[in-house]
């Protein structure tokens, strides 16, 4: 029964739902689902009319497993078409399947193997995984190395010429590191100080926020092609508020990401409006993913917004708001509340979610960007550009 269970549940879990997975994904969904299930399997005979037919029952899953592999070779073949991405199915499906069985044998084999230990050799074994957690956090980065790639992508007016064809400023980047100083308070002061520094010398016409992910990454495409569209006269500028991935971060309660976006954005828009009213920038906000999730509370102190791959699938409504997800993006719809089968299935296309080409899953590219802000800015620059050729197919907010 146990085996049984075992590869019915690897037949439900193992198909890709809404984005081809990587092999290594697809070993650790399908080794995850097999030890569920033969977990499971070991619960239901301990029930005598169960456990009496558990030897006969044995028989039928080779053939679930066979079941699983056609059923992962064709979705997985059919997603990858869909996308314009080579690949034998056949082959994929197979690995997979062969692959789970192993790692799965191979965790059941360990697990057996630790019931000989002492209590004293158990509980070294069991602090390892903690103490190498331990370490890899002690690690965690103050974003400095996120911070530099932001900052080091800028390009000067001459490069934004040549992508434009028009004359342009060079474009103004202000990133501030989570270990640049101790309170979020501080590290917003920081930042807004040197914003409003640069707008004394500069004046641009506009003011981007741009919320970063859980890691403190920021999309430099969106950022390029803002950049672009305004002829390099905007400042933007972020500020970290953790150093772990996106999802992790969430289901942790976000990290600080609202916390941080509300006291930028109302200092932001606080100091803006202290200017005189001709030389007052616009404010804009752009967040993905987490960072899209902490943007929603304060909308309404901006100008305009652009947010893509909410967590939640949550919307962003009013005047000068949009929201962009992708039809097979996984993250909007990602609940820890869905069905077993559903939350592992979709736990794979949220790890899958960048494994595929710009414009699907979780991966956002410039000119979808481009267009979005071109739909809710509406400036001169849009006109018969790439941007204004390829509208975006998010939802904007009323009268946005």
């Amino acid at each position: 029964m146990r085996t049984v269970t075992a590869a019915a549940l690897l037949a439900l879990v193992l198909p890709p739902r809404l984005l081809p997975h990587p092999l290594s994904v697809d070993i650790l969904i399908g080794t995850v689902a097999l030890l569920l299930g033969y977990a499971t399997g070991a619960l239901l005979e301990r029930l005598p009319r169960i456990r009496s037919h558990a030897k006969s029952a044995r028989v039928l899953a080779p053939g679930l497993l066979v079941v699983a592999t056609l059923r992962t070779g064709s979705r997985w073949g059919e997603l990858n078409e869909s996308l314009g991405i080579a690949g034998s199915s056949t082959r994929h499906a197979v690995l997979a399947v062969f692959g789970s069985v192993l790692s799965a044998a191979a965790v059941l084999l360990a697990a057996r193997s630790l019931r000989r230990l002492s209590g004293r050799q158990l509980a070294v074994v069991l602090c390892l995984p903690v103490l190498a957690g331990a370490l890899v956090a002690a690690r965690s980065s103050s974003g400095d190395r996120e911070g530099s790639e932001f900052l080091s992508g800028a390009r000067n007016s001459d490069a934004i010429t040549a992508v434009t064809h028009r004359p342009a400023t060079t474009p103004r980047r202000i990133y501030v590191t989570r270990g640049s100083a101790a309170s979020v308070t501080d590290r917003v002061r920081k930042a807004v100080d040197q914003a409003v520094e640069l707008n004394e010398t500069t004046n641009p016409k506009a003011i981007l926020i741009a919320v970063p992910t859980g890691s403190g990454w920021v999309n430099q495409r969106m950022t390029a092609s803002l950049e672009e569209l305004y002829d390099g006269d905007l400042t933007t500028v972020a500020v970290q508020y953790a150093s772990s991935p996106s999802w992790l971060a969430f289901l942790r309660g976000g990290l600080g990401v609202r916390e941080t976006t509300r006291e930028l954005i109302g200092q932001m828009r606080a100091r803006i409006d202290r200017l005189p009213t001709g030389q007052r920038p616009d404010l804009l906000v752009y967040g993905e993913s987490l960072g899209a999730w902490g943007a929603l509370p304060w909308l309404n102190q901006v100008d305009a917004a652009l947010l893509v791959g909410v967590p939640g699938g949550h919307q962003a409504e009013g005047p000068g708001l949009m929201t962009l997800n992708h039809a097979d993006d996984p993250v909007p719809g990602w609940r820890p509340q869905l069905s077993p089968v559903t939350f592992w299935r979709s736990s794979a296309d949220v790890i899958s979610s960048q494994s595929v080409p710009f414009g699907h899953g979780h991966h956002y590219g410039g000119p979808e960007t481009a267009a979005a802000w071109c739909q809710v800015l509406r400036l001169p620059t849009c006109s018969g550009t790439s941007a204004d050729q390829q509208p975006a197919t998010g939802t904007p907010g009323h009268g946005g």
